[in-house]
């Protein structure tokens, strides 16, 4: 991995979850991009457990972390925490442009689209996940230069599958938390549609 230049562009996911039963967590991601091809590298991660998944330390702790780190823009889950997403938005500055919600949905026509009136995206969870696995394992992504560090994280990865669905539908299910793939995700689509790759990848 390249070690950050405070001059390049910082990005943010984020995936609620509730903590309290093992199955779900809150996770964070920054990441940046660098070189001519504008190469994702994913430089911290977190998981909210214990006492920390609070969703009042959380915000606090996010709202932090997106301040310290300059982030550029944040993509984070709409399925879950509308409370938090509007008071993180009133605690970093230009909140409102520059936290964006996604909702994972289970069909529509684009892979991902855009809701101008509301800011916020609408991803078709299985093609859109397809996309971002297919990233993943072209290796056109840094995930940490640490192994202890990653580890856990990719644990969440390793815990999805490919599965079929009563009504023949193929879809992605998972044993276990995969909070920190959908985290990695969102941030990948941050960095994307800033750099205005969203729809070529989308489309390609």
């Amino acid at each position: 991995n390249v070690l950050k230049d405070k001059h390049w562009h910082t990005f943010m996911g984020v995936d609620w979850g509730s903590g309290t039963d093992g199955n779900a967590y809150t996770v964070v991601t920054l990441l940046y991009a660098y070189g001519d091809d504008l190469r994702p590298c994913v430089y911290y991660m977190k998981r909210y457990e214990g006492t920390e998944a609070d969703p009042k330390f959380i915000k606090h702790d996010i709202a932090s972390l997106y301040v310290e780190n300059d982030v550029t823009l944040a993509f984070v889950d709409a399925g879950y925490g509308w409370g938090i997403i509007s008071d993180l938005r009133d605690m970093v500055p230009n909140g409102l442009q520059r936290i964006v919600p996604v909702q994972m949905v289970g069909s529509q026509g684009q892979v991902i689209k855009y809701n101008k009136d509301a800011h916020r995206f609408t991803a078709h969870r299985t093609r859109w996940m397809a996309k971002m696995f297919s990233l993943i394992k072209s290796g056109k992504l840094d995930l940490g230069c640490e192994e202890d560090f990653w580890t856990p994280f990719a644990e969440d990865i390793l815990n999805i599958h490919y599965e079929e669905l009563p009504s023949g539908q193929m879809r992605y299910g998972h044993v276990g938390t995969d909070d920190s793939f959908h985290s990695l995700m969102n941030a990948i689509t941050a960095k994307m549609y800033y750099y205005q790759e969203l729809w070529d990848f989308a489309n390609a």
